[in-house]
């Protein structure tokens, strides 16, 4: 099923190819609007797409999991690797361990990362701020 977002896309796209075929069009004619509105159609899209990528990119900048306590254990730059973590199960809680043996559990959409106490409770360790990356996690900060 087509959105509202889809639809406002297409109009938006083909927008900018009717500006960039008409303006090709006063200048070379039938030919020009021809050329023009697909030049302007797929660089619209391009620059579209492009924008939004960057802005992704820029916003997940970093490593994927901040540093631990001691500082020795780092995590991977790309999605999928966890650098010196492990991933595990512990008492039906997925963990990221850390080769010093500290227990961490990410929440918040993973914009959180708490350390897991032995005890089970979770203590604020850092926040992932966008653009911005890894800061200690304040508890009563937003």
């Amino acid at each position: 099923m087509i959105g509202c977002r889809e639809v406002l896309g297409c109009v938006v796209l083909c927008g900018c190819g009717l500006a960039a075929g008409s303006f090709a069009g006063k200048r070379f004619g039938w030919v020009g609007f021809a050329l023009g509105f697909p030049v302007g159609f797929v660089g619209a899209f391009l620059a579209i797409y492009g924008g939004i990528s960057a802005y992704l990119r820029l916003d997940q900048a970093g490593p994927r999991l901040p540093p631990c306590h001691t500082g020795v254990c780092r995590g991977g730059l790309r999605p999928s690797d966890d650098g010196d973590y492990e991933l595990l199960m512990v008492d039906h809680d997925i963990v990221h361990r850390c080769k010093c043996g500290r227990d961490y559990a990410m929440r918040g959409g993973g914009r959180r990362f708490l350390e897991r106490l032995p005890d089970g409770t979770l203590r604020p360790y850092m926040r992932h701020r966008p653009f911005r990356g890894w800061f200690p996690d304040g508890e009563g900060d937003g």
